[in-house]
């Protein structure tokens, strides 16, 4: 007879003492911790994809001069692998979205061209210079953009919206992930 009330008991007794303790593991911010944290699985996040004209004007000396219409895509991500997560607030930071501008070949125009009647330069030296000066656009085109920042505070709210719906999701609970941007980050320009 005692052990079947010490059986009775201990299912009774135990079982709520476990469902207790198992509910406040749950609601611990343990693991909303680990799920937001595998974001950073994630790596780099395309938050906003624009398609720009750049102006590219390259000349050789005084001889030569020609102005280029490069056609392209700016694509901003967000390096997710430098977000760091506040358990206490529920505050996802992340890093500031990052442009990288590609040029379709296909989509470069020759708007204007000079050239003096007796130009003393070599083809050779003219496509040295033009592609040095598409090496050049490549890192100095947000100068170039018409309207660069327009686009970059559309990525800064599209990477907050993208980051904030990825992390709700992947969390176990139901609570509000804030995202925020960083104060520096290792990629900064």
């Amino acid at each position: 007879m005692g052990t079947a009330i010490g059986s009775l008991q201990g299912i009774t007794k135990g079982n709520a003492a476990g469902l207790k303790d198992g509910k406040a593991e749950g609601l611990s911010a343990k693991d909303t911790t680990t799920d937001i944290m595998d974001i950073i699985e994630i790596g780099k996040l395309e938050v906003l994809v624009a398609t720009t004209t750049i102006e590219n004007f390259n000349s050789m000396g005084n001889d030569y001069a020609a102005l280029y219409l490069l056609r392209g895509d700016v694509v901003f991500t967000v390096d997710l692998q430098q977000a760091s997560f506040d358990t206490e607030t529920d505050t996802l930071s992340i890093p500031q979205p990052m442009p990288t501008c590609y040029f379709d070949p296909v989509e470069i125009q020759k708007i204007a061209e000079y050239q003096k009647t007796f130009f003393n330069g070599s083809t050779e030296d003219g496509f040295t210079e033009y592609l040095n000066s598409l090496k050049q656009l490549e890192i100095s085109f947000t100068d170039s953009i018409e309207n660069y920042d327009n686009l970059l505070a559309s990525a800064q709210t599209a990477a907050i919206h993208q980051v904030k719906q990825i992390a709700e999701n992947m969390s176990v609970n139901s609570g509000q992930i804030h995202v925020k941007f960083l104060e520096h980050t290792q990629n900064e320009r």
